[in-house]
């Protein structure tokens, strides 16, 4: 067990989020995030990856990681991460520099991520497709060492084709290592390709957790979208 949740409410400050969050991530296992713009999934992976501290908390419920318990920051870190949706380029660094930062083999992520050409080049000059690559790349590297719960916010919006397919490949590569991944996504064609299951936000809550099949469901994906059951979407 990766991860598991049961029965929690998330805030902002002191404002419910999301109620009855409540689902397991197993090693092994990828998970589509689904869910329509605000409905809460990038609330939901920041708190999981302690990225905004003071702003998003907990309340009730169970919160269980399969780590020994640690209040270490850095000790955390190898275990779980974050590739943000937005993305800001850290000033008067390298490509290189970012990636020494998040591991101690920044070479085998510039490697496996193809970026020997854009190691040197400072992170403002990138493209916002190539930093992309650099922000999925460090979070990756990340945790490499003890293959960690790796979380994706709505990863594949800026890549090109190439790198869509690549990604997804390194996403099920990750997985068959024995980590996990949870990630955000709109395409519900990206879900069935690269999921083993889906947990489905809307209403101010998690409307759903389980297998693919649940993708068959239109009256449930009509909750979750906002949209008629019968709608030629789900045709």
């Amino acid at each position: 067990m990766m991860l598991s949740i049961q029965n929690a409410t998330l805030l902002r400050q002191r404002i419910p989020l999301l109620t009855r969050i409540d689902f397991a991530l197993l090693a092994g296992t990828c998970v589509a995030l689904l869910g329509e713009n605000g409905s809460g999934k990038s609330s939901l992976l920041h708190a999981l990856a302690d990225a905004e501290p003071g702003h998003l908390h907990w309340r009730g419920g169970d919160i269980a990681w399969g780590i020994p318990p640690t209040k270490d920051l850095t000790v955390r870190a190898r275990y779980r991460s974050l590739s943000r949706q937005r993305i800001e380029a850290p000033l008067g660094l390298t490509v290189h520099d970012v990636l020494a930062l998040a591991s101690d083999h920044p070479g085998v992520a510039i490697q496996r991520w193809q970026l020997e050409d854009l190691a040197p080049r400072r992170t403002e000059t990138l493209s916002g497709g190539q930093l992309q690559r650099l922000e999925l790349a460090r979070s990756w590297s990340q945790i490499q060492d003890q293959c960690g719960v790796w979380m994706l916010d709505e990863p594949f919006n800026m890549l090109d084709l190439r790198w869509q397919d690549g990604l997804g490949r390194l996403m099920s590569e990750h997985c068959q290592q024995g980590g996990s991944v949870l990630f955000s996504v709109h395409d519900l064609g990206r879900a069935r390709q690269y999921a083993h299951g889906v947990l489905m936000l809307g209403e101010g809550c998690q409307l759903a957790f389980g297998g693919l099949d649940l993708l068959e469901r239109h009256d449930l994906l009509a909750r979750v979208y906002g949209l008629p059951v019968h709608h030629e979407a789900w045709l």
